[in-house]
């Protein structure tokens, strides 16, 4: 089903792994329909209708889109494969993301996951370019012509995924090698992300040269050096935070002092009830095992006689599989968890023994 979310369009689900798609993909959809329909098709197959060349284009666009849903796809199979979840995957305007629950754990994991995106890439540049070559004796030249684009745009993926810089896929692939090499995993995403600024460094210089000489195209040159210098900017700071966290436990930051709603109870009597402020609440059975979660301004906002019949198990939303971890687990492979979702709740045998939120993480010096 197609939703929206925060800006992220959702279509769907493949292997079970949600797929969406932010609202940047419809301007990078309509910039290669008009850049396909009124220059690269028209050079390659002149004397044609330009209902021809928009159609021939609209579908060059679609099919380029979905090609970049397999290469992160590739990305996310392979992830599964070595036991890393896989939150989501979306497409944005400048390619596409396989989110990740959790860091790969090994080097060869980290390799794997990191290569095959670009591999896929080149497969589709392959089949595309051997169904050009095949079919041309039976397909319309703007057909084929379409075909050797995809062809063309999917070996530039595959090649510029794989320089060697974060976030690319080829800065994964520099930093299992080096994590291989010396051990240390955050020093290798740390060489890794120093090799990202240097590339995004050189991209910008590309992009100012070309706009010097009036050539537009370096606009996107900058956009995407700019990209590359946040990104591994952001990649430096999330390995300086693992290091820091580095031993600490939830047990040692959650919070102790929480309310818990019991399924059984009128929805009136939890809202009389709550006193620690946090503004989601586990609903508990008469074990103490969380089974749902509740939104106290949402419980407030329901009309008094709903709040006085209703009990809690009618109104409770279903717990989200990443909002439970255990009191031993380590904080840094929380930290990719906490910003989906309202709390983080704290298990041990089986009970609710603590809550972690975001506002209480991230509110903590030296973090």
């Amino acid at each position: 089903m197609v939703g929206m979310e925060r800006g992220r369009i959702r279509l769907g689900t493949v292997a079970g792994i949600p797929v969406g798609a932010h609202w940047s993909v419809l301007a990078i959809f309509g910039l290669i329909t008009i850049i396909l329909g009124a220059s690269i098709l028209p050079g390659a197959v002149p004397g044609r209708s330009p209902i021809a060349y928009w159609f021939v284009a609209g579908a060059g666009s679609v099919i380029f889109l979905g090609s970049l849903l397999v290469h992160e796809l590739a990305h996310a199979l392979v992830a599964l494969k070595y036991g890393v979840g896989v939150r989501r995957i979306t497409l944005w305007l400048l390619g596409g993301v396989a989110e990740l629950t959790e860091n790969p754990r090994t080097p060869k994991s980290d390799f794997r996951i990191a290569v095959v995106g670009p591999l896929a890439s080149l497969a589709i540049a392959v089949v595309a370019l051997i169904a050009a070559y095949v079919a041309h004796p039976w397909i319309d030249t703007l057909l084929v012509a379409m075909l050797i684009w995809i062809s063309l745009v999917n070996l530039i993926i595959a090649v510029f995924n794989m320089l060697p810089g974060a976030p690319l896929d080829g800065g994964r692939v520099l930093r299992a090698f080096l994590w291989k090499r010396t051990g240390d995993r955050e020093r290798a995403s740390e060489m890794a992300a120093t090799a990202g600024r240097f590339l995004g460094f050189i991209f910008i210089g590309l992009g100012i040269m070309r706009m010097g000489f009036g050539q537009f195209g370096g606009l996107w040159l900058l956009l995407i050096g700019g990209f590359m210098l946040m990104a591994a900017h952001a990649e430096s700071e999330a390995t300086k935070l693992r290091r820091r966290l580095a031993g600490v436990r939830v047990s040692d930051v959650m919070s102790r002092r929480f309310d818990v709603a019991p399924a059984w109870w009128p929805v009136e009597q939890v809202l009389a009830n709550t006193t620690t402020g946090h503004r989601v609440v586990p609903v508990v059975s008469a074990t103490g095992t969380p089974v749902g979660v509740v939104n106290i301004a949402d419980l407030a906002r329901l009309d008094p006689h709903v709040r006085m019949r209703a009990t809690i198990a009618d109104v409770s939303r279903p717990l989200p599989a990443d909002a439970i971890v255990g009191v031993a687990d380590e904080l840094v492979d929380v930290l990719n968890r906490i910003e989906d979702v309202d709390a983080i709740f704290v298990v041990d045998r089986g009970a609710v023994v603590g809550v972690l939120t975001s506002e209480q993480l991230f509110g903590r010096p030296g973090l």
